[in-house]
């Protein structure tokens, strides 16, 4: 049964050889290296160049093919590169049939810490096999029948029912958009003729929202208020809504941020009608995250 192998890279590269050398996950039919971008200040490394040695040098002594996947100038460093990076591997080989999840295995070993993190996730979203290299020029891993520790990932949806219904709740959000439209300023009530005039309202700021990231107008992108969000799906009860949503937010998938900026109805019995910026500590503002955005790769609505 052939593997797939998905490996990081950066300054060493000695657990790609113990890999395919190992009789752990074989044979290897592809291998995928995601490696650092070239680095430009400090010790000046070309990942690159060392990514391409590897390649031919592995290709020169095995019918196995290797592909490059370079990450970004600060890829290396984005957790979130390297999920999004080996999903598209895996999305790009399970669906053709060519292998199974469990055919694919992510090697952590090398790359980054935040490279390794990220390959860690992805194994889990994918539900692909995942193990570590052991360094053989330690005492205590001499003569060891395999260097290969698999890595026991716990899978993030089983059922393919849920895993549908899921990818429906991170597709409404991904294809949203928040907007606040205001820059948070007081302004005096200024009477006029007409009382339904708006422009004359005055402004004020409470407390709650001095200081916060909703001082000035913004847009979030593939983000949705928690309402908004229940009333787009209102087929589905909303107890199974929040428990699926409590679901996502458990899996990384998205972000719940409590508290929303509103300006507050006007007091129509006031004198000198005022509305008030405020955060409402009751609204959420659900956004998804890279891992989210990974999930929907393969998702047709």
């Amino acid at each position: 049964m052939d593997h797939v192998h998905i490996m990081l890279i950066g300054e060493h590269v000695e657990h790609v050889y113990t890999a395919v050398g190992d009789e752990a996950f074989h044979p290897i039919k592809r291998i995928y290296l995601i490696h650092s971008p070239n680095s430009k200040t400090g010790k000046k490394i070309s990942y690159e160049k060392l990514a391409k040695d590897v390649k031919k040098h592995v290709e020169r002594a095995s019918t196995t093919k290797v592909h490059l996947i370079p990450l970004s100038e600060k890829g290396a460093f984005d957790k979130d590169e390297t999920i999004m990076a080996i999903t598209k591997i895996v999305k790009k080989e399970y669906p053709s049939k060519l292998v199974t999840q469990q055919q694919i295995a992510i090697n952590i070993t090398g790359g980054t810490n935040m490279m390794a993190v990220g390959a860690i996730l992805a194994a889990a979203s994918n539900k692909t096999q995942a193990y570590y290299v052991l360094d053989n020029r330690f005492p205590e891993n001499e003569n060891l029948d395999t260097y290969l520790r698999p890595i026991g990932i716990p899978f993030k949806i089983k059922e393919d029912q849920t895993q549908k219904a899921l990818q429906k709740i991170l597709y409404e959000i991904d294809n949203s958009s928040y907007t606040w439209e205001y820059d948070v300023i007081e302004r005096p009530y200024r009477k006029s003729k007409t009382r339904e005039d708006s422009t004359q309202y005055g402004w004020k700021i409470d407390s709650s929202i001095i200081n916060s990231e909703w001082m000035t107008s913004k847009t979030i992108e593939s983000a949705i208020l928690q309402k908004e969000l229940f009333r787009k799906l209102s087929s589905t009860a909303k107890e199974t809504l929040r428990r699926r949503i409590e679901i996502l937010q458990e899996k990384g998938m998205i972000i719940r941020k409590e508290g929303v900026p509103e300006l507050t109805n006007i007091k129509r019995s006031s004198s000198t009608p005022t509305q008030y910026f405020r955060i409402n500590a009751k609204e959420k503002l659900i956004v998804i995250t890279t891992q989210g955005k990974a999930e929907l790769l393969d998702y047709t609505p």
